[in-house]
């Protein structure tokens, strides 16, 4: 059920392609914007070179309480959410686990990198990167200094890199730690990118790591 389920996705992702265009010239302020992180779609979640993958409903929102949410419905295992409250605030403190936050830290247990990089740091850094794309929406100001497709935001005190490709845009949050998570989209619409995903790379050489320890996919 699961392969039927896996070859039914990639085939439908696949059809998404035919809707991307070039964004090479386009404003980057207009291009972090056009991220998708809210609406109603279908995910993937994956964990380094397990062959378990996760595929499910999704559907997320940014709440007038500045709450971003995002609610997946997994089968056979019932519905899981994450929440990072209060985006307006760089840190705050929230010692509650959601019940997909909870997944993701107990999969970095099972597969031993909390001596590198625990799940409760990635939880940290993925709330930062969440917040940057939606700056705009928080009425939060960005820095940012882009030239010939590669430049840098900044956003109280935290960098973020940005690559712009002829059909992707990258934003990239190196962590103290040495690791880095990368938030990539792609097949971009007339108003907004229909796939985005968010990868993290565990350890100092990141950079040779052939395929992401943690990688969540988005198709809107």
């Amino acid at each position: 059920m699961v392969k039927l389920l896996l070859i039914i996705f990639m085939l439908s992702s696949c059809s998404s392609l035919k809707t991307s265009k070039s964004i090479g010239q386009m404003n980057p302020e207009e291009l972090i914007d056009a991220v998708k992180l809210t609406g109603e779609g279908r995910g993937r979640l994956s964990f380094g070179e397990s062959e378990n993958q996760y595929l499910f409903g999704v559907e997320s929102v940014l709440n007038d309480h500045s709450d971003w949410m995002i609610a997946v419905s997994v089968p056979f295992k019932g519905e899981e959410v994450l929440i990072f409250p209060d985006l307006k605030q760089k840190n705050i403190e929230n010692d509650q686990i959601d019940s997909f936050g909870a997944r993701i830290q107990s999969e970095f247990r099972k597969l031993k990198w909390t001596t590198l990089f625990s799940g409760k740091e990635f939880l940290k850094e993925l709330r930062l990167l969440i917040r940057f794309q939606l700056a705009a929406s928080l009425g939060l100001a960005r820095n940012c200094r882009v030239q010939q497709g590669e430049g840098e935001c900044i956003l109280d005190g935290e960098t973020f890199h940005l690559q712009i490709r002829e059909k992707e845009l990258k934003i990239k949050k190196v962590s103290s730690r040495g690791g880095v998570i990368i938030l990539s989209a792609q097949n971009l619409t007339h108003s907004f990118f229909s796939k985005t995903q968010i990868s993290l790379y565990v350890g100092t050489q990141w950079e040779q790591h052939k395929r992401p320890n943690f990688s969540l996919e988005l198709f809107w």
